[in-house]
């Protein structure tokens, strides 16, 4: 593979993907268990976040997965979506930390999620 038949277009949307999945990963690794969530992270507003959140980073993980194999040779993935893998927590760790710890945090990851998901959706 040459670095001409190499589309770093899609290459950056699929590291961008991975990069807000894994930081996505972390944000609601924190509202687990559901037991040991603080009083501001309860209620019917938070879990019905929660849920929809982890269906948004479900269908990025997916959406990114699918992009990846249609439109990506295996080894520019790979180390695209490495870097990313790598690079997520340290997003997650830019976030001012209302956005890491509440309902706020749990709105970013369901439009980031969506917003990405649709878009490696419409690449295609």
């Amino acid at each position: 593979m040459s670095l001409d038949s190499l589309d770093i277009a899609a290459l950056g949307l699929f590291a961008a993907g991975v990069a807000v999945l894994a930081a996505a990963l972390v944000l609601l690794g924190g509202f687990l268990p559901l037991a040991a969530r603080t009083p501001a992270q309860r209620g019917p507003l938070a879990d019905a976040l929660l849920l929809l959140a982890l269906l948004a980073v479900l269908l990025l993980g997916l959406g990114a997965l699918r992009f990846a194999l249609d439109r990506l040779a295996l080894a520019p993935a790979v180390i695209a979506g490495g870097l990313a893998l790598l690079a997520g927590p340290l997003l997650f760790q830019l976030l001012p930390a209302g956005l890491r710890n509440g309902r706020p945090g749990l709105l970013l990851v369901l439009l980031a999620g969506g917003a990405l998901a649709a878009a490696l959706n419409q690449v295609l």
